[in-house]
């Protein structure tokens, strides 16, 4: 392979932000009519695009930041409300956040006996619900 045709491929590489070996693999054979009998030559170009090998991580597609925005707002907004109220330690707002809660995770571990099993009923793993609100760690006066 010409060393243009390696900054080509490079090139395409550097088009998305991940890829597979297959997909090079294709890309190359399509436009050099050049197969690789080792996978090592494939790793190596994707080396030389700046790629590495790595696990990837779960990622929520219907998460929308403008509703994240309006949230973080609306919070920011009821601590300047109570803020007289927290400043004369009437009222303690330490953190607060939100939690989003699927049905499935409380299928955890706990204690149990033995020779039974542990079941929780769950209508529709599916199913969430999101929590907002304050939590007060300071100690009592």
């Amino acid at each position: 392979m010409l060393a243009t045709e390696k900054d080509e491929i490079i090139s395409f590489l550097k088009q998305k932000k991940y890829y597979s070996i297959e997909e090079l693999r294709d890309h190359i054979e399509e436009k050099y009519h050049v197969v690789y009998k080792s996978k090592q030559s494939y790793y190596e170009i994707m080396d030389a695009a700046g790629l590495s090998w790595k696990k990837t991580e779960k990622s929520n597609p219907k998460k929308d930041e403008t509703l994240v925005l309006q949230k973080q707002e609306g919070i920011k907004n009821t601590l300047e409300d109570y803020h007289d109220a927290i400043e004369s330690g009437e009222i303690v707002a330490f953190m607060m956040d939100e939690c989003h809660l699927l049905w499935g995770d409380v299928c955890l571990y706990v204690w149990g006996r033995t020779n039974e099993k542990i079941q929780v009923p769950v209508k529709n793993e599916k199913e969430r619900q999101t929590y907002y609100g304050a939590v007060d760690y300071s100690v009592p006066k």
